[in-house]
C-alpha cells in the first residue's frame, strides 16, 4: 500500500536540554522539508517537520510509521555520517579512503560487527523486524533525493551512497555499542606484555577508536533532582572528538503519546528521553576484557577487505559467541572454510567518479588473526598461550526493542550490547537501571569519578536551597577541586 511521507510544518515541544548539534558537513542545497512524499509501506500519512526551537518533530499512528520519518529525518541531516558509521562497522573504510585504513578494516571484521548485525536480524521477531525495516524506507527515501546523495561529502569522495539495509541500523548500533566500552588500558597490561598478539589487538583498537572519533562514553552520568518546578534529570555524555553529532533531539507524537528523546543517527537507539511523566537516561557503556584462553579455537571463518585501488586481504577470524581468540588461526581444508560477511564478496561502494589510474593488483595475501600490517617473526607455533576477548556484542541481538518500547512508555528489560545502567524518573523519585559502579545522592554512573557529582549534588542539598533544572545541568563546580585545592595552596607557601 502507498501512502504519503509529509513534510509539513508541525511543531512539538523538544526538551530544552537536548540541544542540537550542528553538522560539520552543512553545506550545499537542503533536501525536501516542505511539500508531500510518496513512501511504500506506511500505514497512514507521516508528518515530519524541523521547528525553530531544534531538532526533529515526527507525528504518526503507529511506532512502524514513526520509524520510517525517523529514518528520513535522520538521513536528510545525517547521511554521510550514517553512511560513514555503516561503512566503518562493515569494515569497508579502505573502499572510500585507501589502504591507511585497512588495518582499521581488519579490526571491524574481526569484531564481526557487519555479520553478527545481519545474523541478528534474521533471528528477530517480527514487530522489530517492522521497525528495521521502516526505518530503512525512510532512509532510502531521503538518500534517493539529490540534495543528499550529491551532497559535498559524498562529491569529495567520488561516492554514490548505497540503499540503506534494515540490517545496516543494527550494525551501526553494535559499532556504538563497541566504542562505548573502555579501550584497553592498565586491567590490560599483563596480557599485553605476556603477547604479542593482545599487543598487537590493544595497537590496533587504539587506531580504530582513534579513526571513529568517538570515544570516553564510558565517563557518562546521569542524575536526578528535585527542582522549584518539579524533578530534573540531567544526562551527561561524552562523546569524543568526533565533529559529526553523536545524538540528535527528536519529538515524537504517536497515536496520541508524545515523548522526546535523544537519538543516535543510523540507528533506533534512543538513550535518552521523556514522555512528562517518565524520564530516562541510559549510559552508554559496554564491557570489554581479555583472559587467558586454553581451550580449542573456534573454527575460523575468513573475511576479504578490499581498498579503494582494488588491493586485497584475506583475514582469518576465530572468533564465536563465547569471544574472539587471539593468535594464531588453525589450519582448515579449503572445502570447510567460512565467511565471515554477509556479502560474499565484500564489495565495497563503487565511486561515482573512478580514480585516474590503478595500480597493478598483486594476489590475495593471508593474514592470520594476529596481523594487523604484517606477519611478525614471533607469529610461530609454541611461542606464548592464547588469549581470549570478551564482549557482550560477540553475541547476536540488538537493544534496539528495548529503546523503541521505553519511547512506548514500557519497562526496559535486559540490555544486550550495553551494560543497560542508569535511571528512570517520576515525579515520585528515581529508579536505578542495571548496576552502575557508581550510586550516590540520585545520581548514576559507570566510572569511579562520578562519585564527586554526586558529593557536589550533596553540597547543593545541604545548602538548603533548589537549583534549577538549568542550573544543574550547566553546574560546572568540581567537588575534587575543592579537596585537592588546601593541600596544592599550602604546598605553594608564601
Amino acid at each position: 500500500m502507498q501512502r504519503v511521507l509529509l513534510a509539513l510544518g508541525v511543531v512539538l515541544a523538544v526538551l530544552a536540554a537536548l540541544v542540537g548539534t550542528a553538522s560539520l558537513l552543512a553545506y550545499g542545497p537542503a533536501p525536501a522539508r516542505d511539500g508531500e512524499m510518496a513512501l511504500d509501506g506506511l500505514g497512514a500519512a507521516v508528518g515530519v517537520a524541523w521547528p525553530d526551537s531544534g531538532g526533529v518533530a515526527i507525528e504518526a499512528q503507529t511506532w512502524a510509521d514513526a520509524a520510517a520519518g525517523l529514518g528520513y529525518a535522520h538521513a536528510a541531516d545525517n547521511a554521510f555520517e550514517m553512511a560513514l558509521w555503516r561503512q566503518t562497522a562493515r569494515g569497508e573504510t579502505a573502499a572510500w579512503f585507501g589502504d591507511s585504513a585497512r588495518a582499521a578494516d581488519l579490526h571491524a571484521r574481526r569484531l564481526g560487527l557487519d555479520a553478527l548485525a545481519r545474523q541478528t536480524y534474521d533471528g528477530l521477531d517480527a514487530p522489530t523486524r517492522a521497525l528495521l525495516d521502516a526505518y530503512a524506507r525512510g532512509v532510502n527515501a531521503a538518500l534517493n533525493e539529490p540534495a543528499v546523495a550529491q551532497s559535498d561529502a559524498f562529491v569529495w569522495l567520488g561516492l554514490t551512497p548505497e540503499p540503506w539495509q534494515p540490517w545496516d541500523a543494527l550494525a551501526v548500533e553494535r559499532l556504538v555499542a563497541y566504542l562505548a566500552t573502555p579501550a584497553p588500558d592498565a586491567s590490560w597490561a599483563t596480557a599485553i606484555a605476556a603477547s604479542p598478539d593482545v599487543a598487537a589487538f590493544a595497537r590496533t583498537d587504539a587506531a580504530f577508536r582513534k579513526t571513529a572519533a568517538v570515544a570516553g562514553t564510558a565517563f557518562g552520568r546521569a542524575f536526578s533532582a528535585p527542582t522549584p518546578t518539579g524533578r530534573a534529570v540531567v544526562w551527561h555524555q561524552p562523546a569524543g572528538a568526533s565533529a559529526l553529532p553523536l545524538v540528535v533531539p527528536v519529538a515524537f507524537h504517536v497515536g496520541g503519546r508524545r515523548v522526546a528523546v535523544a537519538s543516535i543517527p543510523g540507528t533506533l537507539s534512543m538513550p535518552a528521553g521523556t514522555d512528562g511523566a517518565a524520564t530516562w537516561a541510559v549510559l552508554l557503556a559496554s564491557s570489554l576484557r581479555v583472559e587467558p584462553f586454553a581451550g580449542a579455537p573456534p573454527m575460523p571463518v575468513y573475511s576479504r577487505v578490499v581498498t579503494r585501488d582494488g588491493g586485497e586481504t584475506l583475514v582469518a577470524i576465530a572468533r564465536d559467541s563465547s569471544g574472539l581468540v587471539l593468535g594464531r588461526a588453525p589450519r582448515v581444508r579449503p572445502d570447510s572454510v567460512r565467511t565471515d560477511s554477509v556479502r560474499a564478496d565484500s564489495a565495497a561502494v563503487a565511486p561515482a567518479v573512478a580514480p585516474a589510474a590503478r595500480p597493478a593488483v598483486a594476489a590475495p595475501r593471508p593474514v592470520t588473526l594476529a596481523d594487523t600490517t604484517a606477519a611478525r617473526p614471533d607469529s610461530v607455533a609454541g611461542r606464548s598461550a592464547q588469549w581470549i576477548v570478551r564482549w557482550p556484542g560477540f553475541r547476536v541481538g540488538t537493544d534496539a526493542a528495548l529503546f523503541a518500547g521505553l519511547a512506548a512508555g514500557r519497562a526496559p528489560g535486559d540490555f544486550v550490547l550495553l551494560q543497560g545502567d542508569g535511571l528512570i524518573a517520576t515525579a515520585e523519585g528515581a529508579r536505578t537501571l542495571g548496576q552502575p559502579v557508581v550510586v550516590e545522592n540520585g545520581l548514576v554512573g559507570d566510572d569511579r569519578t562520578a562519585r564527586w557529582g554526586g558529593a557536589r549534588l550533596a553540597e547543593i542539598a545541604a545548602a538548603g536551597s533548589q537549583a534549577s533544572a538549568a542550573q544543574l545541568a550547566v553546574d560546572a563546580r568540581s567537588m575534587w577541586a575543592v579537596r585537592r585545592l588546601p593541600p596544592l595552596l599550602r604546598a605553594l607557601g608564601p
